[in-house]
């Protein structure tokens, strides 16, 4: 992905493969779960490896799913985790046990996966180095041998899967693999991502010496170098097979890669677990092996374009299915079309918005709009509308699509519409729909809206990036209050929004943009405070009660969406707006990414942007409201001395001193008693000095 990002953007056809390329690794649909490191595939498959399953400490799975999960199991805990809480309300939290999570045993990681068919004599005698000697975990065995054509790394190819634990034991690894099978087989391995001894030891040195000298030491972990890419591919190279030959070999012509010499070619991929759970080898692989399996009951994808497609749009639906198929069979492969995608740009439908009546409610009393214009535009009546309260303005818009003389704004809407052509119709009606999904009308919904522009864009009109946008920013809006409590935007919206994405990459616009980035931040995030459900109170926690608590399986997935759309940025050489920053600080907090919050913060100087009152005033109030005292102490004593020292520096004022005090009420719950009885404290000084300030604001305000 991050080669065609860095250098495909040159025309229409490689933003469209990028696109769609950034849509499945992005994983944006909450729908996915987390990649386990054992498939199970039925007896007469030639897939071999052994079915082991890892409790990894990041459960991609889906929310719901953990939701169900933990329903089903309340019953049963429910007396066990209130003993557990009366038990432990009166104990600090550095004296509260961290929850062991159950994790199998770890002789189960260093099995050795069963032998296949006909194996080559070296084979044995490898997985047990790289399980004793290199140290991998979680070994998996493919044998392609049998998948026609053959794949690009050459003919009858057997692939060895294992994970290390770490970058470093990933080069080791590698080195000392390559090392044995040169002294012991007389091999030439090629190993891709390899560095060798020094040779990682050197650059590692020379980009800490860098960061430190910037003094930026979060630029570390901030962008994909090349260095720590977690990922290492050995290809043995062609052994002796065993003594059978491969069934029908000389039955059938040979087309493909390689050759046709009845001889084995070996490939071990090498990766970190972060990586292995990134890449899913085993599910691409499995899926070729095992074509049948996978359409009779199919792994969970990893983006969103698969089931959802299909629900919202009918008439793609067999087109979808087929192209689904194909690209499980050849994933890697991109073809030019002569025909524009069904999904895409489809025929204008008959149907007119008076033909999709929805399900309405009883007709509510509408209220009289201006009517000093003989003949209104569509303009001015939706700036009429926009003025009016939200509830009067819903009331106006009649009971839905099918409504169309209700009310006097529906009457003057659709008389206007029907004095102009047919390019500004389209216009005016995707305008409507848009204005129904902003008042958050009941019987208008963003399917609605996504209709409107499809019509649209079937009939050739010319649809400028601006008009695109507000439909990409509406429909991945948040439907709900500002105050509603686990909302999060719904798959169908966010796959609605791409498609409106990826028409806007074939027409040539430029989608990928700091903008589009944010949005999509926002849409896969929750939109108020959360914290994981097994997460322990702290001691004064009072603001944090009324924090909702998710299954911590749900973060775990908006953090690795996350993560992944930072790495597509990166690749694709793209960078945030500065206004969105305070609400890109306020949701990593809230969510719980407690680390890409201050490596953003750190980041924010070096760009030659001043850190404001602003942004100090919400740092402060993030902590205050977490109620976690250990986080509220670090803050305190690293960032109230910072802001003297800024450029420019931050003065304190009323809000800011009242910020910093609730602050430390959480780090220190006593300290106005301490303060009274003269106890001195670590923030007993900062305390008086914010009572002094306090008192100064209020005199010169008196004045």
């Amino acid at each position: 992905m991050s080669g065609i990002a860095l250098h495909g953007f040159r025309c229409h056809a490689c933003r469209n493969a990028a696109f769609r390329s950034f849509a499945a690794i992005s994983g944006l649909s909450s729908s996915t779960r987390r990649p386990q490191s054992s498939i199970s595939y039925p007896p007469g498959s030639k897939l071999y490896q052994r079915d082991v399953r890892t409790t990894g400490r990041r459960q991609f799975s889906a929310l719901g799913s953990v939701k169900s999960q933990a329903d089903n199991d309340l019953p049963a805990k429910t007396e066990t985790k209130e003993d557990a809480s009366a038990e432990s309300s009166h104990i600090p939290w550095y004296l509260q046990d961290e929850s062991h999570k159950p994790s199998s045993h770890p002789l189960k990681q260093q099995e050795l996966p069963p032998l296949p068919e006909n194996p080559p004599p070296i084979l044995e005698n490898l997985l047990q180095y790289i399980s004793v000697d290199a140290g991998l975990d979680d070994l998996a065995l493919l044998d392609l041998r049998g998948l026609d054509p053959p794949p690009a790394l050459g003919a009858n190819l057997i692939m060895i899967i294992g994970t290390a634990r770490s970058v470093k034991h990933l080069n080791v690894a590698g080195d000392r693999l390559c090392r044995w099978l040169r002294s012991s087989y007389q091999l030439r391995p090629i190993a891709d991502g390899l560095l060798g001894r020094n040779e990682l030891k050197i650059k590692l040195r020379r980009r800490a010496r860098k960061a430190k000298a910037m003094g930026d030491t979060s630029s570390l972990n901030s962008r994909d170098d090349g260095i720590t890419t977690g990922w290492i591919c050995v290809n043995v190279g062609d052994v002796e097979n065993g003594p059978l030959k491969t069934k029908n070999s000389q039955d059938r012509n040979f087309i493909g890669f390689g050759g046709t010499e009845d001889k084995v070619r070996i490939v071990v991929q090498m990766l970190v677990e972060e990586k292995r759970s990134e890449l899913q080898l085993e599910a691409l692989w499995g899926s070729l092996l095992n074509p049948e399996a996978g359409e009779i009951n199919p792994a969970p994808r990893d983006d969103i374009w698969g089931d959802l497609s299909a629900k919202t749009t009918s008439s793609g639906k067999g087109v979808d299915s087929i192209a689904s198929t194909f690209s499980q069979r050849f994933p890697g492969r991109r073809h030019m079309h002569t025909q524009a995608r069904p999904d895409t740009l489809e025929p204008l439908s008959h149907e007119t918005l008076s033909d999709i009546v929805q399900e309405s409610r009883p007709a509510l009393p509408s209220k009289i709009v201006s009517t000093s214009m003989a003949s209104p535009s569509v303009s001015s009546l939706l700036e009429q509308l926009s003025q009016l309260p939200e509830e009067e303005a819903r009331r106006e818009l009649g009971l839905g699509p099918g409504d169309r003389d209700s009310t006097l704004f529906l009457r003057l809407f659709y008389e206007a519409v029907s004095k102009s052509d047919t390019e500004t119709v389209l216009i005016d009606k995707l305008s409507f729909a848009r204005a129904a999904v902003l008042l958050k009308h009941p019987g208008y919904n963003k399917a609605d809206l996504y209709r409107a522009f499809k019509n649209m864009a079937a009939s050739g009109c010319d649809i400028s990036e601006e008009l695109a946008m507000d439909t990409v920013r509406t429909l991945l809006m948040f439907q709900g209050s500002e105050n509603a409590i686990n909302e999060r935007v719904p798959e169908q919206d966010i796959d609605l929004a791409l498609r409106v994405l990826e028409h806007m990459s074939l027409r040539g616009i430029k989608i990928f943009n700091g903008e589009v980035f944010f949005l999509l931040h926002k849409a896969t995030a929750f939109q108020s405070h959360v914290l994981p459900a097994n997460d322990a109170p702290g001691p004064i926690n009072t603001s944090a009660d009324s924090i909702s608590k998710v299954p911590e399986g749900g973060l775990d997935h908006i953090t690795t969406v996350h993560n992944r759309l930072s790495k597509l940025m990166a690749s694709a050489d793209v960078d945030f707006d500065y206004k969105d920053y305070p609400e890109l600080l306020k949701m990593y907090f809230e969510h719980g990414n407690y680390s890409k919050f201050w490596r953003l913060w750190h980041r924010i100087p070096l760009m030659q942007i001043p850190r404001t009152k602003e942004l100090y005033l919400l740092m402060f109030r993030l902590h205050a409201k977490l109620g976690h005292q250990r986080q509220a102490v670090d803050c305190l004593s690293s960032w109230v001395p910072m802001m003297a020292r800024e450029q420019p520096p931050v003065a304190l004022d009323e809000e800011l001193t009242r910020a910093i005090m609730a602050c430390m009420l959480v780090a220190d719950p006593a300290i106005d008693q301490k303060t009274d009885d003269g106890t001195v404290s670590q923030f007993t000084r900062l305390w008086k000095q914010c009572l002094r300030d306090l008192e100064s604001f209020k005199a010169a305000n008196s004045q």
